[in-house]
């Protein structure tokens, strides 16, 4: 995962980031479709709804984007994206975030690789060569007052296609309360180093004419 911050200053500083590189069991997902089972036992005993399998309901995007401010954002667990396999001896999960407070204003546009060259020489360290890619998300906070009818549009990009085949996903956002989530389910297999040199999100805003 990768956070993104914007400011009314020209500073740009060094991005924080963390990496996890964690095994994938089969029982994992075992655990996670018993709890899920059992959940719906539950509802169904107390008259309640059933789970509906969105990927939405399993992030709660409203709910983290409120507890954001306070901890990190987790993102949908791997066992709701990946389905048992023989070989889950061989893949892990990682799970990447990053924090940069970037100038982002009218006329300006700032590209970003999703990853740095140190988390790409951990994944090359840990032996993997390939990654697919489950959830990208991004959470944008503003650092001016609120209630300025900002905007900002966020591009996530494959570089190694041209024009709008380049283009995985966009979306434009509302930044009169502070902060936006923003996540995409790309469904894309690569090498880690396509990862690291292609996959890109730029951010342009609207709202900050002198």
């Amino acid at each position: 995962m990768a956070t993104t911050r914007s400011e009314q200053q020209q500073i740009t500083t060094t991005p924080l980031f963390e990496d996890q590189i964690r095994g994938y069991r089969r029982n994992q997902r075992r655990l996670f479709n018993a709890q899920q089972a059992a959940r719906r036992v539950g509802q169904a005993l107390i008259g309640g709804t059933s789970t509906r399998h969105t990927l939405e309901q399993q992030i709660e995007p409203e709910t983290q984007l409120q507890l954001s401010m306070q901890e990190r954002t987790s993102i949908v667990p791997a066992e709701v994206l990946y389905h048992s396999r023989r070989d889950d001896a061989h893949h892990r999960v990682y799970v990447h975030r990053s924090e940069e407070a970037i100038l982002v204003t009218d006329n300006h546009q700032v590209d970003r690789s999703f990853i740095q060259e140190e988390s790409f020489s951990q994944l090359q360290r840990s032996g993997m060569q390939y990654i697919h890619l489950g959830v990208l998300q991004v959470r944008i906070q503003i650092l001016h007052r609120q209630q300025e009818g900002t905007m900002a549009l966020v591009v996530f990009r494959d570089n190694r296609w041209q024009g709008d085949q380049a283009i995985i996903a966009t979306m434009e956002v509302d930044l009169t309360k502070g902060s936006q989530m923003i996540y995409v389910v790309p469904e894309i297999m690569m090498t880690i180093g396509d990862f690291y040199r292609n996959v890109q999100i730029s951010i342009l805003t609207r709202g900050y004419e002198a």
